[in-house]
Formats: C-alpha cells, structure tokens, sequence
C-alpha cells in the first residue's frame, strides 16, 4: 500500500491504470472494473477496518453519468473483503465544480463543506474512506473531515484506487500492457497469450445495468492477454469477448 500525502492508493494514475479506470468510470466498463478490484483487495484486505464509506457523488451528477462509479467499486469491494458497505452514511450537500484543472488551493475552496453525515452509530467504528482518484487528497480530506465532525471514529482511512502523485510518490503496483503506448518497463516480459490450468466459468458484463452472461472454457484454452496485472490478466477469448482471469487460474502459453 503506498501512501500519498497520507491517501493509501493501489495504482498510479497513469498508463494503463487511466486507461482503466477512465473505462470504468466513463464508459461503465465492468470488464475494466474486474481487473482494477485485484491490486485494490490485495491493498486494503489487512488493514483494520470495521466498514467502508465511499465518497459520494452529488445526485445531479450520478444522473449525468447514469451511475455512481465510486459506491459500485465500494461494493464489490466490501464483498470481496468481507466487510460491510456503509452506503448513506455520508453525504454530499452540494454539486461542486469539477477538481480537473484546478490548482491545490483552487481544489479545497471548491470541495469545502461539501459533505454531511447521518447514521452517527457508524461514524465511531473504524472506516475505510474510498474514492476512486485522488490527485492532492483535497476531496478526501474534506470526506473525513465530515466523518470526524459527525461522529468519534476510531479511525478513517482515506484510500484510493489510483493517485497522480509528484514524481517522488510515484512507485506503484506494477502493470504491464500489451500495447504502443503504455508499456511499464520492467520486471519479466508480458506474456502474449496464457493458457486456462482448469475448466472455468467465466461471467462477462460489458456494462453496467447489463445482465452477466456465463461462458465455459476447457483446461488448456488459449486467450490473447491485453493487460497484465500482479495478480490477474485481462483477456480476449476467440469470440472477441473480454475476461478477468486470476492468475492461479492460468499460465502463460
């Protein structure tokens, strides 16, 4: 887990990583999601924590966007972690302008008395606070700032998925990428293709709100990999169709 200005963050906001992420925030992508849960567990699975809270959207935005990506990663990572989603436990009281483009102090004036609590209970346990990306923590510190206002939590936690830190807190999980434009250098090359070690079901949902469809593949079917991560690849199956595949469950061809 690196830790930036005090934010825990599972991968850079870069390369691959943006690549990803921009595909599941902005296009629902859940096949992008599946891969981008992987180094988060494995980030966050031993931290002591008794629930997660993600950052809310305000409302007005969660309908332009059709979707609120931050509480869908919230959940499945509370399922993955075995922890309980604390969803409405804090709130945003206004629509802000977005962070893009401002500068660090331009980023706390806009975010500032953003958020309000409820379900003070839950407030004094100790909370994983999630957001998505953090760029210099403005959003989260504002987050928690709520949280310890409204309540008497042990702890808060601020994590994110990805950072885009100065240069000097750049050392993230490493990702590799079978493509021109965002190979990471180092450690072994990336393999081409990998090989499934066992018979596997593999659930597909391109998008959000779409319902997962099931498709079945034999020990020693070869899948194409688009990208490498610690702990998973994403594939491409004969048919064209994209899948999460851990890596106890395949080896490279």
């Amino acid at each position: 887990m690196r830790e930036l200005g005090g934010v825990r963050t599972a991968l850079e906001y870069g390369g691959t990583g943006a690549v990803l992420v921009r595909r599941f925030k902005f296009d629902r992508r859940l096949d992008a999601l599946a891969v981008l849960i992987e180094p988060l567990v494995e980030r966050v699975r031993e931290l002591p924590i008794d629930g997660i809270i993600p950052v809310p959207r305000h409302p007005g935005r969660v309908r332009e966007l059709g979707c609120d990506p931050v509480f869908e990663l919230a959940r499945r990572l509370a399922r993955r972690c075995g922890r309980p989603l604390w969803d409405g436990a804090l709130m945003r009281n206004r629509q802000t302008a977005p962070q893009t483009g401002l500068d660090p102090r331009a980023r706390r004036q806009n975010i500032a008395g953003s958020f309000s609590t409820q379900a003070a209970e839950r407030l004094n346990r100790r909370i994983l606070l999630l957001d998505d990306v953090t760029t210099t923590g403005a959003t989260l510190r504002e987050a928690e700032l709520a949280l310890r206002s409204g309540g008497k939590p042990k702890a808060v936690i601020p994590v994110a998925l990805a950072g885009t830190p100065p240069a000097a807190w750049t050392n993230p999980c490493p990702v590799r990428y079978n493509g021109n434009d965002s190979q990471v250098a180092g450690g072994p090359p990336v393999a081409d293709s990998v090989k499934l070690t066992s018979d596997l079901t593999l659930g597909h949902q391109a998008n959000l709100g779409e319902e997962v469809s099931n498709s079945d593949f034999s020990a020693g079917t070869e899948m194409t990999v688009l990208e490498e991560f610690e702990n998973a690849w994403l594939v491409k199956s004969d048919d064209g169709q994209l899948f999460n595949v851990r890596k106890d469950q395949a080896q490279p061809a």
